[in-house]
């Protein structure tokens, strides 16, 4: 499921989704090389499903923030937030391309990783939007800004377990896949399929109150 942004879907260019440079900020201090990891794992994971390549621009690690316009975006820590981490979309201006890692990520419990949510950001930076804002979730529903690449998909990656996804682990499911190889093109660098023209609908859903269309709801634990 795509964001959708001035009426077109919010990816990256042919140039760009081959040169997605960030950094780690070494103010994760002894953190810093399992983030780094995490990272490195979660860019494959996507890497592996779609002609896009992430890399890790290390020399700008200590000076790594969102003022730093030698890489797409930045990866900083965070603290006391009430979420576990937050990422952007693709048209988001380099002052809000950063991935907010906080600290409340590091304690979370199997099956959920510093990996699995590393997955999930990741699929934000490339556009895709929480799989729940699909009427077919039935709750936890956002708003309409989206475009059904593939078929509702309660086992993505992009999918909160708590809004009724399946894999609390947030790894890729095959229409993850699908759906990233036909907005990117396959690894292999081939030329994307076309996609269904399902479209996003506004309306009302209800998930810990009721949330109207038009409304922007934000469910936690992990944001966007």
């Amino acid at each position: 499921t795509v964001a959708r942004y001035g009426g077109r879907d919010a990816v990256w260019s042919g140039a760009q989704r081959r040169a997605l440079t960030y950094c780690v900020s070494t103010t994760f201090g002894s953190r810093h090389g399992q983030v780094v990891a995490a990272m490195r794992e979660a860019t494959e994971a996507w890497e592996a499903v779609a002609d896009v390549d992430f890399q890790h621009a290390s020399d700008e690690d200590r000076r790594c923030d969102a003022s730093n316009g030698a890489v797409i975006f930045d990866v900083r820590p965070v603290r006391g937030a009430s979420y576990l981490a937050r990422a952007f979309f693709p048209y988001s201006a380099r002052r809000s391309r950063n991935v907010l890692v906080n600290d409340s990520s590091f304690t979370v419990r199997a099956p959920l990783s510093l990996v699995g949510i590393m997955r999930h950001e990741l699929g934000h930076v490339l556009g895709f939007r929480h799989e729940h804002t699909r009427p077919e979730a039935g709750r936890c529903y956002e708003d309409g800004n989206w475009r059904g690449v593939t078929e509702y998909d309660r086992a993505s990656v992009m999918h909160y377990p708590h809004c009724g996804g399946t894999d609390s682990a947030l790894t890729l499911s095959a229409l993850d896949a699908e759906g990233a190889s036909a907005l990117y093109g396959a690894p292999t660098g081939s030329a994307p399929p076309a996609p269904p023209p399902s479209a996003g609908t506004p309306r009302s859903g209800t998930a810990d109150g009721s949330v109207s269309a038009g409304q922007t709801q934000r469910y936690r634990p992990i944001d966007v």
